[in-house]
């Protein structure tokens, strides 16, 4: 757990968007053109203003909804979280990494700059002055100083969520750039970039104050997504550039909030992507995944989320990112449409074999394998063999609380659930039987390891009668004893 009383936060964000490749600063006295954008990781830069659904092989108004709180909201459901001295947060990736945003689409409160936050950025090749040193986090570390990228709205969210230690963002992205090479572990030269400027930077703030990274933001992807060899491989390469960057920089536990890339036909590999960046997630928690693919892109330049999309983005990565330190997870206010999100996932469970669940956006609930088995806000329903399970990854290491109540909800018939709760493969509470009209409810003291997975189950009643099965689930966990 981290120290509440350190007053900074370091956040590094590694993007993943489209990349932007060679591009040239516009003149100084020129005005600006939306007919020309920069085109990169080989799309067409196409002057016919396509909606931002043109080109993908699902329709945007069936996407699931990510994290996306408006900037109003001040806290998250789940509480805050204990922050160090000096926070640190990592941001990298590709071109919507980078940022396309135009400074002039913002508000006058979007353009001024984020109360306590500096930045330091290094774009490697674009040309934008405001790199290699560290300044005030406001629009201007895009792809051009008149651009800006998640950054400023990932920074000015976290402040409301966080608003009493300082922070601090380190921004190494390039567009056009893949995980296959110049982000591979150890070997490939963006990712030394990171590491050194990561070490750089850290010894630069620890001689006024103590700083300490909590965060990686990862946007990339695309550049992987055109060839089946690269998305095939996608998988392996981020788990070696996630673990790589954990020992490189000494943090084995190091936070870690990813995009989901859009699906579209300049990258048709992206599905192999983004179940990749899905299961690397789970596998390596702490971690968690955002949507991006229901987001607009720039009118002439279909690859690149708009100002709009930048905004929101970046408050949908400063949520997630939050939701990996909060203060407990509760599944009625973390439950997501996405594996992973707010720390749970979703699965359908057979004896000792279980599999991840799919997502249905239209009645906003998790399908499993066998008909009937279901796990949607705050409840679920088993199938006749087969178990719903929910599944909470814990982030931290010790001793943690678990408060459940588990109740009947559809009372009109059937005989009833049964239900339990294993940590890991031990079975530490039930199973127990929940008739119609019944409940059950107790608080566990348990000691995990970072990434042990909690698992609460339910199945159809001693008949295997599946109807009226719909059992509540009211799931709080919270660090200490």
């Amino acid at each position: 757990m981290m120290n509440p009383g350190m007053s900074w936060f370091l956040l590094l964000v590694l993007g993943t968007g489209a990349c932007i490749s060679g591009a040239s600063a516009p003149d100084a006295g020129e005005s600006r053109d939306r007919s020309s954008e920069i085109a990169v990781d080989g799309a067409r830069p196409d002057g016919d203003r396509r909606d931002a659904s043109a080109g993908t092989d699902i329709a945007v108004a069936d996407l699931p909804r990510a994290m996306d709180v408006a900037p109003t909201d001040a806290s998250l459901p789940d509480g805050k979280p204990p922050l160090p001295q000096r926070p640190v947060l990592i941001l990298a990736g590709q071109s919507n990494m980078v940022g396309l945003g135009y400074t002039s689409d913002l508000s006058a409160a979007d353009k001024k700059p984020v109360v306590s936050t500096t930045i330091y950025y290094n774009d490697s090749v674009h040309p934008n002055p405001n790199t290699l040193k560290w300044m005030p986090l406001a629009p201007g570390f895009g792809v051009l100083p008149d651009r800006f990228g998640p950054e400023l709205s990932f920074g000015r969210r976290l402040r409301q969520l966080w608003p009493q230690p300082p922070m601090a963002l380190i921004k190494v992205a390039e567009g056009g750039t893949a995980l296959s090479d110049r982000w591979a572990a150890k070997t490939g030269d963006l990712y030394q970039l990171l590491v050194s400027e990561v070490k750089q930077q850290l010894a630069v703030l620890n001689t006024t104050s103590q700083a300490q990274i909590v965060g990686l933001v990862w946007l990339q992807g695309e550049s992987d997504g055109m060839t089946s060899s690269q998305a095939n491989a996608y998988q392996t390469n981020l788990t070696k550039f996630v673990t790589g960057l954990r020992q490189d920089l000494n943090l084995p536990a190091l936070p870690f909030t990813a995009g989901l890339i859009s699906l579209r036909s300049e990258w048709p590999y992206a599905q192999k992507v983004r179940n990749a960046t899905i299961a690397v997630t789970q596998a390596l928690p702490p971690g968690n995944v955002v949507e991006t693919a229901d987001l607009a892109t720039l009118a002439s330049d279909p690859v690149h989320s708009d100002s709009a999309s930048n905004l929101t983005v970046g408050r949908r990565f400063a949520n997630a990112m939050a939701s990996l330190h909060a203060a407990s997870w509760s599944f009625a206010t973390r439950f997501g449409p996405v594996q992973g999100m707010g720390g749970w996932s979703y699965r359908d469970r057979q004896g000792t074999s279980a599999t991840n669940m799919i997502w249905d956006p239209k009645q906003n609930r998790w399908v499993g394998a066998q008909a009937g088995v279901f796990i949607g806000e705050g409840w679920m329903h088993p199938g006749p063999t087969h178990m719903a399970e929910l599944v909470w990854t814990s982030p931290i290491a010790g001793a943690i609380t678990v408060q459940f109540t588990v109740a009947a909800a559809d009372n009109t018939g059937g005989d009833g659930t049964w239900a339990e709760i294993a940590n890991g493969p031990t079975t530490i509470w039930g199973p127990t039987a929940i008739p119609n009209n019944t409940s059950a409810a107790q608080t566990l003291k348990l000691t995990v390891q970072q990434g042990s997975l909690l698992q609460f189950r339910t199945s159809a009643g001693p008949a295997q009668d599946p109807y009226h099965d719909t059992t509540s689930w009211d799931v709080v966990i919270t660090p200490g004893p």
